[in-house]
């Protein structure tokens, strides 16, 4: 089975966890997570979970899925042999999950408070400058 599927236009249609995938990248990155995702997982080792989260002495491996997503035999292997690593967290999150995924990235920020600064973020139209000191 594809990852997607090709709609009549020849556009591709996303996987139901491709947005939930989307939020929790965007969430980390503001809390200061260096984050890795594999984009074409294709030619790596079955079951290796979606993302790695680097913060300070933390790392975190998760595994994401939709809300009806299920986990398969190498995931859940991958998780449990991980999980046994001093030091290392494992998550297995889902939509419904966001309490604790806000708990595990250990932020207080909040999703309206990242829609509210990407509505305002705006590109500098040349390098700012330097009060004059006379």
């Amino acid at each position: 089975m594809r990852p997607w599927k090709k709609s009549s236009k020849g556009t591709k249609n996303r996987r139901p966890e491709d947005a939930f995938q989307a939020q929790v990248i965007q969430f980390a990155k503001l809390c200061g997570w260096m984050v890795y995702h594999t984009y074409d997982s294709r030619r790596s080792v079955a079951g290796f979970p979606d993302l790695v989260l680097v913060r300070g002495t933390e790392v975190l491996f998760v595994e994401l899925k939709a809300p009806k997503g299920r986990t398969t035999l190498e995931q859940k292997n991958w998780l449990e042999a991980l999980s046994r690593v001093e030091s290392v967290q494992t998550y297995l999150w889902k939509p419904e999950d966001w309490p604790a995924i806000e708990a595990a990235l250990n932020c207080r920020v909040r999703p309206l408070e990242i829609a509210a600064n990407r509505q305002r973020r705006v590109r500098p139209t040349s390098a700012p400058t330097k009060p004059s000191s006379s």
